[in-house]
């Protein structure tokens, strides 16, 4: 699934992560271009703790290094 670059925040991507819980067919995901912020990050820190299937996650020019030093 494609969200790049629809200035996505945090309470989004937060949302995104939500349902990425319960995901069982979704293998990629792409929020490149998208100022999600540190709370983002977590977000999908968090959930890939639950979802096995996710196996690419695209987060480019999402200054996720900052980040995640940041959270």
């Amino acid at each position: 699934m494609d969200f790049g670059g629809n200035n996505i925040h945090s309470r989004g991507v937060t949302a995104i992560a939500e349902t990425l819980k319960e995901n069982e067919v979704l293998t990629t995901l792409e929020l490149s271009y998208n100022p999600i912020g540190p709370e983002g990050v977590k977000a999908l820190c968090d959930v890939l703790k639950f979802n096995g299937k996710l196996q690419t996650l695209k987060l480019g020019w999402c200054q996720v290094i900052q980040n995640l030093i940041e959270a």
